[in-house]
């Protein structure tokens, strides 16, 4: 009966396709890393990552990620340039609400033919590299690549190498603070906000003047310049990094374009930010039966009277309550049991639930006071069913 199974069953399918990509980067990694290696050689990871070095380092993977994917990175800079030039048309018609003569769909349109008519009909060239008005307007514009890069980074930190015991906690914290400073400077360049007060002005000549719009976006977002500042927040970084973690960093860093031209035809220009399968947790007291089985009817006194029950009754409506906060605690530490990567055992999750239902039902002892017994009976059943 709930009108939510639409939205459940995309969810799924977006999570299957997540687990898709996961197996394939996975299936990749060994190639790409060795492919790294050799491209830049074993003694490169001796070599201070400078900003000027990680500048260069990351144009020659970039491409030799090109060179090599042959005639697929035809098809990867064509998801790149159209997922960018989508980006383009939805930050300009956000820049002019109410304009619609300005939908998202008539500027993408518009900036697709100007982009056309300007040479970039042709992407790549015939030897199978990006042309160099390609390249110019990938610098220029691609946010999302830079983004997707430094998830990338952050999610091997995050979900892959918290177990190794050469890589103290505090060195992967002080990767996380570089990584999340960087996407911050990005993040904060994805909106209208930093393009000026007079921008939604510009933005309404997208249609007249849809290069000077373009222009106007690039200069005042200053991409280039973003790329030093993040630069130079990872060459700090891994200078500081034990040299286990900041070989693992520049594999991933500089692997990343090998990744993406695989995967962001697939994901539909969605890329490697979207890797994740996510897990949905219903809260319900169908799905808290520590205490007592049989769901809301057997808990519940609101559910009465086509649900009207607890209109007419204070004892109905305190039972209620806090059979809502004891349905809620235990969900919440279920929750956290099935999300921690070495989940407790289940006499270490029936003692927390133990303890925070006598936790619960001591504060609110002397505030429900229309069912005399409510909470003695209560705290019975905590007892002898997880006592």
């Amino acid at each position: 009966e709930q009108p939510i199974r639409d939205n459940l069953e995309a969810i799924e399918h977006q999570s299957r396709e997540a687990e898709r990509m996961q197996r394939i980067v996975a299936v990749l990694r060994p190639e790409v890393e060795r492919t790294v290696e050799k491209l830049f050689g074993l003694t490169f990871f001796l070599d201070k990552p400078t900003p000027a070095r990680l500048s260069r380092w990351r144009a020659k993977a970039q491409q030799a990620a090109a060179e090599r994917a042959g005639y697929a990175f035809h098809g990867y800079a064509q998801a790149k340039f159209n997922g960018i030039v989508e980006r383009l048309a939805q930050l300009i018609h956000r820049a002019t609400p109410g304009r619609i003569s300005l939908s998202t769909l008539h500027v993408s349109n518009r900036l697709h033919a100007e982009l056309t008519a300007r040479g970039l009909e042709q992407l790549v060239t015939a030897k199978g590299a990006a042309t160099l008005g390609t390249i110019a307007f990938f610098r220029q514009h691609d946010l999302a690549f830079r983004v997707r890069r430094l998830r990338l980074l952050a999610r091997r930190l995050t979900r892959e190498w918290e177990d190794d015991p050469e890589i103290k906690p505090a060195a992967r914290e002080a990767a996380h603070e570089a990584i999340y400073k960087a996407l911050a400077l990005l993040f904060e360049h994805e909106g209208v906000t930093t393009l000026g007060e007079d921008f939604p002005e510009i933005a309404g000549r997208a249609l007249e003047d849809p290069w000077g719009v373009l222009q106007t976006i690039g200069e005042r977002r200053g991409l280039a310049a973003l790329d030093e500042e993040v630069d130079r927040l990872l060459s700090d970084a891994l200078m500081e990094m034990p040299d286990r973690l900041r070989r693992r960093m520049l594999l991933a860093y500089l692997g990343f374009p090998f990744y993406d031209v695989v995967t962001l035809p697939l994901l539909r220009n969605e890329g490697l930010t979207e890797f994740d399968p996510i897990k949905v947790d219903r809260i319900s007291p169908d799905d808290a039966t520590s205490i007592r089985e049989g769901g809301a009817a057997a808990t519940l006194r609101g559910i009465e009277f086509y649900h009207f029950g607890a209109f007419f009754s204070r004892a109905y409506r305190e039972n209620d309550y806090l059979w809502g906060r004891l349905h809620g605690a235990e969900r919440m530490i279920d929750l956290v049991c099935s999300t921690v990567d070495h989940a407790p055992d289940i006499t270490t999750c029936r003692t927390l639930k133990r303890a925070a239902f006598l936790a619960i039902l001591d504060e609110e002892q002397n505030r429900l006071r229309a069912d005399p017994g409510l909470l003695d009976r209560l705290r019975t059943e905590v007892m002898e069913r997880l006592g």
